[in-house]
């Protein structure tokens, strides 16, 4: 299967079964095939993946698209994938990786219903329709834009990998990253409308760029003292 996969370290497929062993970035398709058809199904939803290329299936959640003749090949949608940004106005804490999976492979819990997040605080609403509206309004590989109107205190999710040098700022003001469904980004929201914006910035250019402004300042310090000298 293909798509926004990035399952890390190990996957518990049900309840008491034995992890999976840690697997290399390369095998990750591999580790899904390991999961029950249906588990599958919920973990491309998780990801935002709207659509994948398969030999033929059946399988609850996808539906055939179209057929691709000459590899023999089919394309399935996945019913229902949950879109790249939305709110969710039940928080739980939940550092463990491998909890996570459960309750949402195993367990059936919906996504659009409730988050994991590594640290506190909990919140305790409920229904996704009383969580408002998400509107994009910019986005590049490095920078993400979007208008929210949050009818309550709500958690927005960005279905896009956690990664450090990624920054957040709510109505211009910088606000706190969440690390959500284990490797997914997040920001928390008061109820109204929001600016938000995620950015990222890898730390060799913060260096970079704080070496070279030090480089150029002491440039510049040089020559105005041999300026004075040669005055």
């Amino acid at each position: 299967m293909s798509g926004n996969l990035a399952m890390t370290h190990r996957v518990l497929a049900e309840d008491g079964a034995e992890p999976f062993p840690p697997r290399t970035d390369d095998a990750r398709d591999a580790i899904l095939r390991e999961l029950p058809l249906d588990q599958q199904v919920r973990y491309l939803r998780l990801q935002s993946v709207a659509w994948l290329i398969e030999r033929p299936l059946e399988a609850g959640g996808l539906r055939m698209d179209a057929r691709i003749e000459a590899l023999g090949l089919f394309r399935y949608r996945v019913l229902d994938p949950l879109p790249r940004a939305y709110l969710v106005a039940r928080v739980e804490v939940e550092p463990d990786s491998i909890a996570i999976l459960n309750r949402f492979l195993s367990g059936g819990e919906d996504p659009r219903r409730i988050a994991f997040v590594s640290t506190g605080p909990e919140l305790e609403g409920d229904a996704p329709a009383a969580a408002g509206r998400v509107r994009w309004t910019g986005g590049s590989n490095h920078s993400v834009a979007l208008e929210v109107d949050a009818r309550s205190r709500s958690l927005l999710v960005l279905t896009d990998t956690w990664y450090p040098g990624w920054s957040v700022t709510v109505d211009g003001a910088p606000a706190l990253l969440e690390r959500v469904n284990w490797h997914f980004r997040g920001v928390r929201l008061e109820p109204g409308r929001h600016r938000v914006r995620f950015d990222y910035r890898p730390r060799g250019i913060v260096a970079g760029a704080a070496g070279s402004a030090l480089g150029i300042a002491l440039l510049a310090v040089a020559i105005i003292a041999g300026g004075r000298r040669g005055a």
